[in-house]
């Protein structure tokens, strides 16, 4: 596939700007999703080839005006497809969580996701296009509070191989990236809406993992230092929206991050457990 016309969600910041400033130098027609015209004005500052459209993925009808937005713009000779980014990342333990963010987690990551590919599945369909879902090395690996962010991944994991092998006789392909740790604001906006998310907890069942808290926090501190450029994933989503034989998922990560993440998965449970048991007997001594 040499051109394509795509859709990203969640296009305003992060990994999802950075797919669509990839794909905009590179030639491609772009519409980056937004939620607010605020951020449709920040996009066209950064790159005036990128088209910004209106998309919360948690509200049907900017789902559907979307649909017929992009109709009207896109260039009818091009094949068209959908990058699924739109995301969010709630941190806690799975005792304390308040039901109302589990459920806004799965809003966005999962229900969101399945929403758009049934809206604009015609449309790739039609066009002979692509599906790329942007799940995560913690839709195969659970590190301990980020387990409900972790749950939506895993599903996103099932949904993108019922949904690939569902399309096969079409010849649709559906492709996986499953970033690791990246330089992008979701993790920064995780911890600003800390607090707000913790008044949502019961405090006696959240004062039982505080040192455990404080460690994972520290633990995301550290990884963030370590964490790679979005433009890496971008570089990766293009070659999955272009190469002739794509990779069905394709783990991003910094080399001795994808070496940890192939050890990790293939390990016993029963292991890692124990490893996570030591990590926290030690760091909250």
């Amino acid at each position: 596939m040499n051109r394509t016309s795509v859709l990203i969600t969640g296009a305003s910041t992060g990994i999802g700007l950075a797919i669509a400033q990839e794909l905009a130098h590179t030639g491609h027609e772009v519409f980056a999703g937004v939620r607010s015209e605020e951020a449709a004005n920040s996009v066209r500052e950064v790159d005036a080839r990128i088209q910004p459209v209106i998309i919360d993925v948690t509200k049907s009808e900017t789902i559907s005006a979307c649909l017929d937005q992009i109709e009207r713009l896109r260039s009818k000779e091009l094949p068209f497809s959908l990058v699924n980014n739109a995301g969010i990342a709630v941190a806690g333990p799975i005792e304390a969580i308040a039901l109302s963010e589990f459920r806004k987690q799965f809003d966005v990551n999962v229900f969101g996701l399945v929403e758009t590919t049934q809206v604009f599945l015609p449309l790739i369909r039609k066009n002979k296009g692509r599906i790329v879902n942007i799940s995560s090395v913690n839709g195969f690996l659970v590190p301990p509070f980020l387990g409900v962010y972790s749950a939506s991944k895993f599903a996103v994991e099932a949904i993108s191989d019922a949904l690939r092998r569902e399309l096969l006789p079409e010849d649709i392909k559906v492709i996986t990236i499953q970033p690791g740790p990246i330089s992008t604001p979701i993790w920064d906006k995780g911890i600003q809406n800390k607090q707000a998310i913790e008044a949502t907890m019961n405090p006696d069942r959240i004062g039982r993992y505080k040192k455990a808290i404080d460690v994972f926090e520290a633990e995301i501190e550290l990884t963030a230092k370590g964490s790679i450029p979005a433009a890496i994933v971008a570089k990766r989503v293009r070659h999955a929206l272009t190469d002739k034989n794509p990779k069905i998922r394709e783990v991003v990560a910094g080399t001795s991050k994808s070496i940890a993440f192939s050890v990790g998965r293939r390990i016993p449970t029963s292991w890692l457990d124990g490893l996570v048991k030591r990590h926290f007997d030690k760091t909250a001594k």
